[in-house]
């Protein structure tokens, strides 16, 4: 393909097409960049998940081991590491998220009295609920035989 000036075309930045070497360099810039934080994200993320994973395996191997005492006794552990999890588990999480929210901002503002009063207010409302679950677990079976559930 010739053009008026008699060059090609092919490799002139007259192509409109082309690209010249400063969207080589930007691109090349853009993947740097993702690779880095991929990197920080993954150094960040790794910890929180092998915690995670742990927990998990924690629970499979309770079950598997409990799984070849029989079905009554599997069921009977399910159904109370079930309700420790949504009573105990799933009330702290929910109250510390609370709190570790008004640390952060309180941080960010350094307000030191500020978070000093939070975490102790926190700690304070973390200690009830976990004293009002305690009671709630401690009677659970009672509370599972008023909802009708089966005593075995």
């Amino acid at each position: 393909m010739m053009n008026g000036s008699g060059e090609t075309g092919y490799g002139s930045n007259s192509g409109g097409d082309h690209e010249g070497p400063g969207v080589y360099q930007r691109k090349n810039s853009l993947i740097h960049d993702v690779l880095g934080e991929s990197k920080a994200q993954l150094q960040l993320m790794l910890p929180t998940a092998l915690v995670y994973a742990s927990s998990v395996l924690l629970w499979l191997t309770s079950f598997a081991v409990l799984g070849r005492l029989g079905e009554k006794q599997l069921a009977g552990a399910s159904l109370g590491m079930t309700l420790s999890n949504l009573f105990g588990n799933v009330v702290t999480l929910g109250l510390s998220s609370a709190l570790d929210i008004h640390l952060t901002q309180a941080h960010g503002a350094r307000q030191i009295r500020s978070m000093q009063a939070a975490l102790q207010r926190g700690m304070l409302v973390l200690t009830i609920a976990c004293g009002c679950v305690s009671i709630i677990l401690f009677n659970g079976e009672k509370i599972l035989l008023l909802a009708r559930q089966d005593p075995e």
